[in-house]
């Protein structure tokens, strides 16, 4: 029922929205704007409608005590909750409100305080917090060493014999709270679909009257859809060993300073990031991933705009197209919470800074210090950033040899290497110079090759396309 109230609700929203919507468009399309505007609303509600069901619901807590009793066929008293069904979708226990309990695999479990596998802490009872919805139920892992377990929700107490069932249902929600979960998802709904047309009118608005930047917004769709492409399949992905030590590099539960000087010898920028990310996000690996996410998307949009500023706009949307279905950069960089995904974003942006200072060629003391700062932040993500800006250097060397370019866009290197001496001193301090990279092999030329193949998705067509780009 309250699912059918929910669609009910939105589809009255699309049709309160289309009214303004005809006549705002009727200004941009002269003819067919309602037909028009009845399909595109239809395909907006269905993705407006997605993105909502994919927010994180309302909740409410309930309490699960273990009784430490079991049946006469039982052989032990542990209680093991596994999950939670909430109108027909089932959530995942992540952490508790109150009290201690410990996970084995995926389930919330309580063993009695005279076995000894059982962590120091633990409480006889747990608050957790669950879904405001119709139609819940509480899942139980059941076998023979369950016990007994008390439910207190909604004002009720229920008993359960974990040994012989493996399901509670609960008490609906009140219907305030069902009202507010109701008003959340309307509220989202609306945003959503609001954003939606006014990006829609935009791109009609731009095209119809040739306005400059235009194709921006291509690159921003191709941005937006690798960037919902990413976070719908983030929940599938689980934190590996060294993104839990990057966690704990960045200082969780201390200020940014204590974070800033952490003993970790990678430079300090995503780290300071991943802090305040870390303290402002909701518990679980796919919030910690929106931001790399974001940065992998923020890099399309820039690949879109190098690439028109290059050779035109069809280059640029080839390249926002290139980027946002590289498999390197979902996996390795959007779904990686290190400072990968800032590397590419602020190298994306670097580049782009290059590439305008090439065409203007004007070595005035605002450009050789804008581009200049466009060097520190890379160099302080990743000594990889440091490469790049090698890179660079060594190629302005080259073209300032060959008269190319002014020679006073070399201060520039020096501007970057005097922001960058406070973290060289900070290196030095830590004593880490002797640090050997164990688990890499000296590169070979096959490796190279392998590294390329790798950046081009394994693709024999876009591995050909980047040879011929380089020639």
């Amino acid at each position: 029922m309250f699912e059918k109230l929910t669609y009910l609700t939105e589809v009255l929203i699309t049709a309160v929205l289309l009214i303004p919507s005809v006549l705002l468009f009727k200004k941009q399309i002269k003819k067919g704007v309602v037909v028009f505007l009845c399909v595109v609303a239809a395909i907006f509600c269905f993705i407006a409608s997605s993105w909502t069901e994919a927010l994180p619901p309302l909740r409410e807590n309930i309490t699960i005590t273990a009784l430490d009793k079991k049946s006469d066929d039982a052989q032990a008293t542990e209680v093991f909750v596994k999950s939670i069904s909430a109108n027909h979708k089932e959530y995942a226990i992540n952490n508790t409100v109150e009290g201690k309990w410990f996970y084995v695999g995926n389930n919330l479990a309580w063993r009695p305080e005279t076995d000894s596998r059982q962590p120091e802490g633990v409480t006889r009872s747990v608050t957790i917090a669950i879904p405001v919805a119709t139609a819940r139920k509480i899942n139980f892992a059941s076998s023979i060493y369950r016990g007994v377990a008390k439910v207190e929700a909604c004002g009720q107490s229920f008993e359960i014999d974990t040994f012989k069932s493996s399901s509670l249902e609960i008490p609906n929600s009140s219907a305030k709270l069902l009202l507010s979960a109701l008003l959340y998802k309307a509220a989202f709904f609306t945003v959503f679909m609001v954003s939606l047309l006014a990006f829609l009118y935009l791109v009609v608005y731009l095209f119809n009257n040739n306005r400059k930047g235009k194709y921006k917004v291509i690159y921003f769709a191709i941005a937006c859809v690798f960037l919902a492409t990413a976070v719908t399949y983030s929940k599938d992905h689980v934190l590996w060993l060294d993104e839990i030590y990057q966690i704990g590099f960045s200082g969780t539960g201390k200020n940014l300073y204590e974070t800033l000087m952490v003993t970790e010898t990678t430079p300090p920028l995503f780290r300071l990031a991943a802090n305040i990310w870390y303290n402002l996000m909701p518990y679980g690996e796919e919030f910690l991933l929106v931001l790399p996410e974001l940065a992998c998307a923020a890099m399309v949009f820039i690949c879109g705009i190098i690439g028109e500023k290059i050779s035109g706009p069809i280059t640029g949307i080839l390249s926002a197209a290139f980027a946002a279905s590289s498999n390197a950069v979902m996996v390795s960089c959007a779904y990686e919470f290190r400072a990968y995904g800032f590397l590419v974003m602020l190298g994306a942006l670097l580049l782009y800074a290059y590439i305008c200072r090439l065409k203007s060629n004007k070595p005035s003391a605002k450009n050789i210090l804008l581009f200049g700062l466009a060097m520190v932040p890379i160099a302080y993500t990743h000594y990889f950033g440091v490469f790049l800006c090698v890179a660079l250097f060594i190629a302005d060397f080259f073209l300032f040899c060959y008269k190319k370019i002014d020679w006073k866009w070399l201060f520039s290197y020096v501007f970057v290497f005097v922001l960058y001496i406070p973290w060289l001193l900070r290196f030095l301090q830590l004593g880490q110079l002797g640090l050997d990279a164990t688990w890499q092999d000296a590169p070979s030329l096959k490796n190279l090759i392998g590294l390329i193949d790798y950046f081009t998705s394994n693709d024999a067509t876009l591995f050909a396309l980047f040879i011929i780009g380089i020639i």
